[in-house]
């Protein structure tokens, strides 16, 4: 072979290898671009939603199992993560294979094509018809799973609960019925998508033999040659493959969109309540609060309940720096009246006004400073008690934290953790005993210092001894300043030193005064008083 021949035999080579190379790096590069591209969708969408759900009204809790919520922050976003990148990948390869083949073929013959393009329409009502069906389904699925979901979280969050009632049996049985349930649904749409491209390879098939048939007579006419029906159900191949692909695509997409509705649905949803920073409404510096609450012809409903209404004209005015009690039997309004003024939920009619001002006109970032809760079981975060102390106030120095652990009789027992301040807690505070727990809820409030202080039957669940030092953290926070405090309480025990007793039945005040004055009425406080002391 003469240099001429081998130079005519190379330079097509590195044509084509230079081809290859480039085909590599913009596969390389397309790739990557892709996945970068969906991964900073996903992280969007998920901080989208993740910030919706927290700011998204109380009431909303109420109606929905965090369970669900976790699950579609992780796996449904994910799903459609993977839809769009499949849609990328796969979908615009197989679009464009379908456009390019399509033109080739009404080049090659017109008649031809036109012939299978009759026949196209029909395929796609078809596809649209099982789009219709798998959406359904596909909901159906995600409904199921989320309550399966649901169901394993709630169990995990009350393992101590299920195992002193020996339950796991019954947890396992009602979790695997949902499951049972979700695995039947699956196999439904398994059936259905794979009867479908069952059905969808036979229609091509049947193209290519209508294309054989008639493609033939064409040739028989002189109209098209042999090798170019050759070339065309070769092509036609290639669109069956394109058309295969397209349809795995869009059932995955219309699986994924499906699923992922009520993520955009809680997106774009506008709450009630604007909780993020610098939201509407009016600024009370903490400093300035004298800390008079008025209840004033408050009429309210929980939202889930909207026929069982638990005040209809209820009236309370609480004084700058007075120490309130709200006592009365369960069910009777006490702890609904906290949840009004830290506005978690609103009222039907009335208002609940801070130093005259509604609080629906204040702040929602406002209100909380200015109002701190201990509650009955305060949840702490699954991190370092200084984190949990800091809370309320992440800038707060070291020597605040501790003087405020000391004030809440928490320094010591922090101290005899191997790491101290730094112990982590694990979920929920489940380190800690129910006493150690809420002396560092009383911290971290100490910590917040509020102008006003809602203490909801914060030692109702504890033993007696846990009770006698969480009291004493407790008589601390309130007498740090003067500052007004409302004290809903279960155990009388805890109520008795407040200014001002406010007994509650079924939404109304039945009787109001001290401790000794109300004992002295015989009324309905000195009944309460004497069935907790025959108990005690």
């Amino acid at each position: 072979m003469g240099t001429a021949d081998l130079q005519t035999l190379m330079n097509p080579l590195r044509q084509l290898l230079g081809l290859f190379v480039s085909q590599a790096v913009l596969s390389f590069f397309s790739s990557f671009a892709l996945a970068v591209a969906t991964t900073e969708f996903g992280r969007r969408l998920r901080m989208m939603y993740y910030e919706a759900s927290l700011r998204k009204d109380i009431e909303k809790y109420d109606e929905s199992r965090t369970g669900e919520m976790t699950h579609q922050l992780s796996q449904d976003i994910g799903s459609l993560q993977t839809a769009v990148r499949t849609a990328f990948s796969r979908g615009v390869e197989g679009v464009t294979s379908i456009l390019s083949g399509s033109v080739y073929l009404y080049m090659a013959s017109p008649k031809l094509a036109t012939a299978m393009f009759c026949i196209l329409p029909v395929m796609a009502g078809a596809a649209h018809l099982l789009g219709v069906l798998l959406r359904g389904l596909s909901d159906e699925i995600r409904r199921a799973s989320n309550n399966a979901t649901g169901i394993a979280s709630e169990t995990f969050g009350a393992i101590h609960t299920v195992r002193a009632f020996g339950a796991e049996d019954r947890e396992l049985e009602r979790y695997g019925k949902e499951l049972q349930h979700v695995s039947e649904l699956k196999l439904l749409m398994a059936l259905t998508a794979g009867g479908f491209y069952s059905a969808l390879h036979l229609g091509i098939n049947l193209i290519t033999l209508l294309i054989c048939g008639f493609g033939g007579h064409l040739v028989s006419q002189g109209e098209l040659t042999r090798g170019g029906i050759a070339s065309i159900v070769t092509q036609v191949q290639i669109l069956e493959r394109s058309m295969a692909r397209i349809s795995v695509v869009s059932a995955q997409l219309v699986k994924a969109f499906r699923s992922s509705e009520h993520i955009f649905d809680a997106v774009h949803d506008q709450p009630r309540v604007n909780t993020a920073a610098g939201g509407l409404g009016l600024l009370l510096p903490v400093d300035a609060v004298k800390g008079r609450v008025s209840f004033s012809n408050v009429r309210f409903a929980y939202p889930s309940r909207p026929d069982v209404e638990v005040f209809e004209s209820f009236n309370l005015d609480i004084k700058p720096g007075q120490v309130i009690a709200l006592v009365g039997a369960s069910g009777s309004g006490k702890s609904t009246l906290g949840a009004l003024l830290k506005r978690f939920y609103d009222v039907q009619d009335g208002s609940v006004s801070l130093d005259g001002v509604d609080v629906r006109n204040l702040d929602p970032q406002s209100l909380h400073e200015i109002v701190g809760v201990v509650s009955q079981e305060p949840v702490l975060m699954g991190t370092s008690i200084l984190e949990n102390l800091r809370y309320g106030k992440p800038d707060a120095t070291m020597d605040e934290v501790v003087a405020a652990a000391m004030a809440a009789n928490a320094h010591d027992f922090i101290e005899e953790f191997p790491d101290g301040y730094h112990t982590q807690l694990g979920e929920r505070g489940a380190l800690l005993s129910g006493g150690q727990r809420q002396r560092i809820a009383i911290g971290r409030v100490i910590l917040r210092d509020p102008s006003i202080l809602l203490l909801d039957e914060a030692t109702s669940a504890l033993d007696n001894e846990s009770e006698r030092i969480v009291q004493e953290a407790l008589d601390k926070l309130m007498h740090i300043k003067k500052r007004t405090t409302i004290i809903i309480a279960h155990r009388l025990t805890t109520a008795a030193a407040a200014d001002l007793l406010v007994v509650l039945d079924k939404g109304k005040i039945v009787e109001m005064g001290t401790h000794q004055e109300l004992l002295a009425l015989n009324g309905a406080y000195a009944k309460l008083y004497r069935v907790q002391q025959s108990a005690e």
